[in-house]
C-alpha cells in the first residue's frame, strides 16, 4: 500500500499535468502532428491529434505507460532502506549467518565496514541476487 510520502509527489505531478493540458491545446489547436516526450523517458510516439480529447488521451496514455515503468522501482526504493544489516540481510535472502560470513569473505557481495559495522548496499545486493537470475522456457503445449 502507497504511504502518504509516495501519494503525495504523484498527485502534484497528475495535477501539474492536469494545469498543462488546457495549455498545451491552446497552444497547438486544430490538427497537428506531434513528437510527444514525456519525462525525459524513451517513451516517444508520433500523435495526430484533432480535438482536446485526443489531446487528454494521448497525455494519459503516455503517463500511465511511464507510471506503470517507473512506479514500482520508486516505491521499492523509497520503502526499503539503503543499507542492511547481517541480519536484514538474512532475513531478506533466507542465508544463514555462515553463508553470509562465507560470501561476505570470498568478496561475492558488496559490504561496507566501518570498525566493527558491517553494512550492506541495498542496490548492490539487489544486483547481485539478480546475476543469478534464471530465464523463464516457454511451456510447449
Amino acid at each position: 500500500m502507497l504511504g502518504v510520502s509516495t501519494t503525495k509527489p504523484l498527485l502534484q505531478a497528475m495535477h501539474v499535468l492536469s494545469q498543462l493540458l488546457p495549455l498545451l491545446f491552446s497552444l497547438f489547436h486544430g490538427a497537428f502532428l506531434a513528437q510527444m516526450c514525456f519525462l525525459g523517458c524513451a517513451l516517444c510516439a508520433t500523435v495526430i491529434v484533432t480535438s482536446r480529447e485526443d489531446l487528454e488521451a494521448a497525455v494519459a496514455d503516455a503517463v500511465e505507460g511511464v507510471l506503470k515503468r517507473v512506479l514500482p522501482e520508486a516505491v521499492r526504493r523509497a520503502t526499503t532502506k539503503p543499507y542492511l544489516t547481517k541480519r536484514d540481510l538474512m532475513q531478506l535472502t533466507g542465508w544463514s549467518s555462515r553463508q553470509v560470513e562465507y560470501k561476505k569473505s570470498k568478496r561475492e557481495i558488496p559490504y561496507i565496514k566501518r570498525g566493527r559495522l558491517v553494512l550492506f548496499p541495498t542496490e548492490d545486493v539487489f544486483a547481485y541476487l539478480e546475476e543469478g537470475r534464471v530465464p523463464v522456457k516457454p511451456v510447449k503445449r
